[in-house]
């Protein structure tokens, strides 16, 4: 056999070490195996093969190969993959001058050369076959496991094959199968694919194999494979086989391997004898019962692998299907079938089907029932049969109740026992077979507020709870600890993990059942949840914070307790804006989950959200920050959170809103005497009125907000967060003063700006006024230094993507106006990539009109035209008039390019009007060069 399949590799277009890789060894060990193989290892040759040549002439030869080998080892106990037994002889080889034996009929079967037989036995020697064979080797104990399997392996050969069952029996055994529901759906293309690959196999002469079905309860596995077995039932004449091992089953322990080998023999016909009851016993009569037939075993609600290993035949043309909740990763040789949730629209088919909800009504609440239910058929059949059996009770009143979640789980179970049988009691069956340590981190995995968990996040949440406030730590080792615990769980499909991360998400229902189950009185629930885990992210939001100002916290906020760790390492600011992005539907779910209670940390939250372009979720932030703030009575921390709010309605373009929550913050300042949040609410203001062009507010404000910071004691003292403020007031200035056109004025606000924030320490606030600087410089003609200067901050490390962004936005202003619009285009399309991942539309509106100018530059006037419409009609919604005008000043120098003439003139003066209106300086000149070269 190794020569045999060393010739078959040697003339692969496979190469040894691609086959081995995907048989997951080495290609040394791949060949030290094949070069060892002395009684053939079906199984891995059969990998080998089917994956060197696939069906063909080769599959054939080695079928062949297969059936004369197991003449040899027909009865054989032990495992095939076995290289030899010890203390036996080695079989010599088979030849073509068979013996028959001859059966009733006078057929013949098979058997081997009659001067020697090896039963395969440890410690039995070859012997003749012949009528004395029992006496010779019949031992003094007649109960031992020799005997008994000498006596099955003699039988066999002296009594020849039994007939084959009439045809009309298979008929009698189908029956075995639960009948199929009439409304499967959702699961077609699976069994489509397991049927094709049976109908392959069978085509290549390989051997059928076993079929794993693993999800979580009520992902409907039963009902799949029932429905592949009436499929495929008339391929297998010798028998369709059902056994349910109760591996979850609420009303019975799991059904031990030798019950269930007895279960299977009895469906076959086959009554051990009183000294066949031993399990080894079992399994031999069970494969000689399935030896040289064509029969279908399905193996229904298996617990784990070793209920299911003795239960496999060691036939070629027997299928075995199995179904278990877990990933039965023990059955190397089993191909494995996982199932998720149904896709949406088989869902709500499925319920349509079962309650006759005729389609195209009820769409909402139909849909709306679907997702309450988690897209898993068992709910769906439930609260479908609720919908038949309860007259008037409506979709829309069923998508209510199932809003809440104890109603569907708990308030409706009193009055429909099915559904709480089903989809509450199966899934604490499973917890109740847990370990008590899976147990304990799965109340606490169902508790947490968040669609994902994290090995840290459990870690934090498995810390003991006590009376006293213990530090909120996690280790390497308590994180492993929760791998390992969470990995078991993922293994008992109570939760999903995703690939290649280190996190794992639940099943809506998974989470609404694990909140049901009883309190273990450990300590460990809801409240013990949310508590470490607001410590545990305070701590880490803080560590972020901490970075992105220079190692000090900013003013107004609340510093997490002495002793908390992170939960993850933050060596830097990209890992803390890395970790933010990651965590963030986790951080939100965990703030609604705290309702009216604060976050502390909030504050810090929402603004590194709100500079990464969340802009929503960082005034949600904002809002439990004022929530928090309140609470512990800081007027100051809650002015810092409306200020919040401000700016996040500024940046999203609601300047009516933005307007209202600055003048409530210097109201709240004011009545706290607070002198420096009323300057930074005035700046708010200022920097307001300068995105909606109105400079005078702009100026006046900002002149007010700077007086005030410069007097103030913390920035006389060098206090880092006040000189900060100070400088960022300074440079929106001196934007001012760039607007009005006063250039020189704007360099030397700026300067100003920069040495305040360097002295503040503020690194991201000093690459922001680099561009500015750059800016201005473009607009004084200096546009080598403006290029080298957004050339050195772009490979500056730690730079964030809102600042790359901007730089790559103002550099691609830059080349334009050098005249390279090739290399312009593909900058502001970097920027316009960007921005359309945030939620900033002023920044997604000024990249488009960057976008549009390059093109035309580039001769690309359809195209240019077509982005300069789309850039006024996006800052028409923002009411940015500054943003109208430039694009329609835009459009004219299109039309221009084109030949229209009078068009462009029209264009050109409707945008110097409107750019006077709003005091746009820079766009008035331009308007007024182009009107003035038309003349």
């Amino acid at each position: 056999m190794a020569q045999f399949l060393r010739e078959l590799l040697d003339r692969s277009p496979e190469p040894l070490g691609e086959l081995g890789r995907r048989l997951n060894v080495s290609a040394q060990t791949l060949s030290n195996r094949v070069n060892a193989l002395k009684r053939p290892d079906w199984d891995f040759v059969r990998n080998v093969v089917d994956l060197a040549y696939g069906a063909g002439d080769i599959a054939g030869r080695l079928t062949k190969l297969h059936e004369a080998e197991q003449l040899w080892h027909r009865a054989s106990p032990a495992n095939t993959t076995s290289p030899a037994y010890p203390g036996a002889a080695q079989p010599v080889p088979v030849k073509d001058d068979l013996r028959s034996i001859g059966g009733p009929d006078g057929s013949g079967v098979p058997a081997m050369e009659s001067a020697s037989a090896n039963p395969g036995l440890p410690h039995v020697q070859p012997i003749p076959v012949d009528a004395d064979h029992l006496e010779i080797c019949k031992p003094a104990d007649r109960d031992s496991l020799v005997y008994g399997q000498v006596k099955q392996f003699a039988a066999r050969i002296l009594d020849a094959v039994a007939e084959k069952q009439p045809a009309g029996e298979n008929s009698a055994r189908r029956s075995a199968l639960p009948l199929p529901s009439s409304h499967f759906t959702g699961r077609d293309d699976v069994a489509d694919a397991v049927v094709n690959l049976l109908e392959r196999r069978r085509a290549a002469g390989v051997p059928l194999g076993v079929h794993v079905f693993d999800g979580m309860a009520g992902v409907g596995k039963t009902e799949l494979v029932v429905q592949i077995g009436h499929r495929i039932a008339d391929g297998f004449p010798d028998g369709v086989l059902f056994l349910d091992l109760a591996g979850y089953r609420p009303d019975m322990e799991p059904i031990p391997p030798a019950q269930a080998l007895r279960l299977l023999l009895a469906q076959c016909g086959v009554v051990p004898e009183e000294t066949q009851q031993a399990e080894p016993f079992l399994r031999t009569l069970w494969r000689d019962a399935c030896a040289g037939r064509r029969m279908l075993v399905i193996l229904d609600n298996a617990r784990d692998q070793d209920q299911v290993a003795s239960l496999l035949p060691d036939a070629q043309d027997c299928l075995v299907l199995v179904t278990s909740r877990t990933a039965l990763i023990g059955l190397w040789a089993g191909t494995p079938w996982k199932l998720e949730e149904l896709p949406a629209q088989e869902a709500e088919g499925l319920l349509r089907s079962i309650a006759d909800l005729p389609t195209g009504r009820h769409e909402t609440e139909v849909a709306e029932v679907v997702r309450q239910c988690g897209r898993l058929p068992l709910a769906i059949v439930i609260a479908g049969s609720m919908l038949v059996h309860r007259p008037g009770y409506s979709p829309g009143e069923l998508a209510e109740d199932l809003r809440r979640e104890r109603a569907f789980l708990d308030d409706l179970a009193e009055n429909d026992g099915s559904l709480h049988i089903a989809v509450h009691a199966s899934l604490r069956l499973s917890y109740r077979g847990l370990p008590k340590s899976l147990m304990t981190a799965f109340r606490l995995c169902a508790w947490h507020p968040g669609p994902e968990v994290t090995e840290p996040a459990l870690a934090a949440m498995l810390i003991e709870p006590t009376d006293h406030d213990h530090p909120v730590r996690v280790s390497e080792r308590t994180i492993a600890d929760a791998r390992r615990r969470l990995l078991a769980l993922a293994d008992r499909n109570l939760l999903r993990p995703h690939s290649n991360t280190h996190r794992f998400g639940l099943h809506d229902l998974v989470r609404a059942s694990g909140r049901l189950l009883a309190d273990d009185g450990t300590g460990y629930d809801r409240e013990h949840v949310l508590k470490h885990l607001h410590r545990a992210y305070w701590a880490t939001v803080q560590q972020v914070e901490l970075w992105r100002y220079g190692g000090r916290p900013l003013s107004g906020t609340l510093t997490a307790p002495e002793g908390d760790t992170p939960l993850v390492p933050i060596p830097d600011v990209d890992a803390g804006d890395a970790w933010v992005l990651r965590e963030r539907e986790n951080l939100m779910a965990f703030i609604d989950a705290l309702g009216d209670r604060p976050f502390f940390g909030a504050v810090m939250l929402a603004a590194q959200l709100r500079d990464l372009g969340m802009l929503a979720d960082a005034e949600r932030c904002y809002r439990s920050a004022e929530r928090s703030s309140a609470a512990i009575g800081s007027e100051e921390g809650r002015a810092l959170a409306v200020r919040g709010c401000a700016e996040t309605a500024a940046r999203r373009g609601d300047a009516a809103a933005a307007r209202r929550e600055y003048q409530r913050a210097r109201k709240i300042s004011r009545r706290a005497g607070d002198t420096m949040g009323i300057a930074l609410a005035l700046r708010g203001l200022g920097s307001l009125e300068f995105l909606v062009d109105d400079l005078d507010a702009a100026e006046e404000h900002l002149h007010r907000a700077a007086s005030l910071l410069a007097d103030h004691p913390r920035t006389r003292e060098g206090h880092p967060i006040a000189v900060r403020d100070h400088g960022k007031t300074l440079a929106a200035l001196g934007e001012v003063e760039h607007a009005r056109g006063n250039h020189l004025s704007a360099l030397e606000l700026l300067e100003r700006a920069r040495l305040s924030l360097v002295r503040a320490g503020d690194e991201r606030g000093r690459q922001s006024l680099a561009i500015r600087f750059a800016e201005v410089q473009q607009c004084l003609g200096d546009f080598d230094s403006a290029r080298h200067n957004l050339d050195l901050l772009l490979r500056e490390q730690g730079l964030s993507a809102d600042a790359q962004a901007a730089a790559w936005w103002q550099l691609g202003q830059v080349e334009k106006e050098i005249g390279d619009p090739v290399d312009a285009i593909a900058l502001f399309e970097r920027v316009l990539r960007v921005q359309e991942q945030r939620e900033e539309p002023l920044g997604l509106a000024n990249a488009v009109l960057g976008l549009a100018d390059a093109k035309r530059l580039a001769g690309r006037l359809t195209d240019a035209a077509a982005d300069f419409e789309r850039a006024r009609a996006r800052s028409e919604e923002l009411s940015d008039f500054s943003g109208v005008a430039d694009a329609t000043l835009g459009l004219g120098d299109v039309a221009e390019a084109a030949g229209d003439h009078p068009r462009a003139v029209r264009l050109w003066r409707e945008a110097l009007v409107l750019a006077t209106n709003v005091d746009a300086a820079r766009i008035i000149y331009k308007a007024r060069i182009r009107l003035g070269a038309a003349r």
